[in-house]
């Protein structure tokens, strides 16, 4: 299981790698009580990915060994 220190420390050295100079890390969930500000969120986010260079992104229910091809 990956640690919040370990996956932060993971983005910088990516960040680092690919000799970005500003980096922004979002580690906060997004509520889905409510489907307005879940809608909200989406939204936000997706304008803020769009517009970047590179977007990496820490899926939590997936182990080190997973992998998204043929699922």
């Amino acid at each position: 299981m990956w640690s919040r220190g370990r996956v932060s420390a993971s983005f910088c050295l990516v960040a680092l790698k690919g000799e970005y100079l500003w980096a922004w890390s979002n580690t906060c969930c997004i509520g889905k009580e409510s489907s307005v500000g879940l809608q909200g969120a989406i939204g936000s986010m997706f304008i803020r990915y769009q517009e970047s260079n590179l977007a990496i992104a820490y899926l939590t229910d997936l182990s080190e060994n997973d992998t998204l091809v043929g699922n």
